[in-house]
């Protein structure tokens, strides 16, 4: 009997903690550094967009930490198969790695190769945790898990820009032409531009009673497109470490 040895694979979850770290600290910089504008403006449905506006662009780093935290969640996993094989006296090939796949079906096939010799207490264990996009029945499989594997190939030819804009805004006061109060909304959670307000009247004033927060957002990948870079990081943290963490308590 033996017990996967979890030490290499944490040592990735360490790294992409610092970038994620780095990243929001390189953020905040930006934000606070960095005079901005919120621009309201009405499309053809008689909805409100809300745009954020900044004098500079985002630093090149922001990209290239993105990728980077990606890139070890990603390998800390295919470090954990290669673990696998090791705890039963095997030796990792060029096939050996975590296996992600978009269906359940591709993934049955892609297990044989990719854990070819690893123990059946470690494959039973990566079977349980569904990494796939869809099942057999069409329903979700684990998304992180298949978005994270996404992303990380995408990131190897190319760069993960994201954009940055208003996340919430505060109190919107809107004013009709002769001054008086045409619709009031509290604090607000944006996606994107939002269209959440219904607006009718000529010549309209839009106020906000505070001040936006501010995040950045995936931007033109098919994946994740218009997700919260930040918190989506530190979902796929979470659910890296649990495998891990479960990994490692495995009778091999």
């Amino acid at each position: 009997m033996a017990n996967l040895n979890t030490f290499g694979p944490k040592l990735k979850v360490t790294r992409a903690k610092h970038h994620i770290r780095d990243l929001e600290s390189l953020i905040e910089t930006f934000i606070s550094d960095n005079p901005h504008r919120v621009e309201f403006n009405e499309n053809s449905e008689g909805g409100l967009e809300i745009g954020t506006i900044f004098d500079r662009p985002l630093p090149n780093d922001v990209a290239t930490i993105i990728g980077d935290a990606v890139h070890n969640l990603r390998s800390a996993l295919d470090h954990l198969a290669g673990e696998s094989l090791r705890a039963v006296n095997e030796v990792p090939d060029k096939s050996t790695g975590f296996p992600v796949y978009l269906a359940e079906a591709d993934f049955n096939g892609g297990i044989t190769s990719k854990l070819a010799r690893a123990p059946q207490p470690f494959i039973d264990f990566i079977k349980g945790l569904k990494p796939y996009k869809t099942t057999k029945d069409g329903s979700p499989g684990n998304l992180l898990l298949w978005c994270l594997a996404q992303l990380d190939n995408l990131d190897k030819h190319l760069v993960l820009l994201p954009s940055i804009g208003a996340i919430t805004i505060p109190d919107l006061n809107v004013f009709n032409a002769d001054g008086s109060l045409l619709m009031s909304a509290k604090g607000t959670q944006l996606i994107g531009s939002v269209r959440a307000f219904s607006i009718s009247g000529a010549d309209v004033k839009y106020e906000l009673d505070g001040d936006p927060t501010f995040g950045i957002r995936f931007n033109k990948t098919d994946i994740v497109d218009g997700a919260e870079v930040i918190p989506l990081l530190k979902d796929w943290e979470a659910e890296v470490s649990r495998i891990i963490s479960d990994a490692g308590k495995l009778t091999l």
